[in-house]
């Protein structure tokens, strides 16, 4: 049922502002991101125990999809605005690298949705330390603000 609402939920997205309905431009990323989203969302809807089943089956496409096409409205709203500046309109065609990144992103969301990172210390530390930022490009060290 989540899967089929993610891909509900990314269709809707799909239609309401035209991205992601090709595999050959960048749009498919931001599609993907809102499988994903929505996905997440759904299983975290479907988990809670404390609901009853019919409203945690009736609640998923009443919540989810209003959602969506919400965000979308937003979405289309921004482009509206920023229509005439250049570049705005122009595709970018996805290449090799785009779809390792993708991958990499599908992946990571992957394992936390399957709970590898959390039984993985191993790549719990290793994806921390990849997210930290280069000691170089901090201004300044503690003891600066220590009084």
């Amino acid at each position: 049922m989540a899967l089929v609402t993610a891909v509900a939920g990314g269709a809707v997205f799909a239609l309401l502002t035209g991205k992601g309905t090709t595999l050959t431009d960048t749009g498919i990323f931001l599609a993907v991101i809102v499988v994903v989203s929505v996905f997440r969302g759904a299983t975290e809807l479907l988990d809670n125990e404390s609901l009853p089943a019919i409203v945690r089956l009736g609640g998923m496409p009443l919540i989810m999809i209003p959602a969506l096409a919400l965000y979308a409205g937003v979405y289309n709203g921004v482009y509206y605005l920023l229509k005439d500046l250049p570049m705005v309109k122009a595709g970018m065609a996805m290449t090799p690298v785009h779809w390792a990144l993708l991958g990499l992103f599908l992946l990571g969301h992957l394992s936390v949705q399957l709970g590898w990172l959390q039984r993985s210390r191993r790549l719990y530390v290793t994806l921390l330390n990849a997210a930290q930022a280069d000691p170089a490009t901090i201004p300044g060290q503690a003891s600066e603000y220590e009084n």
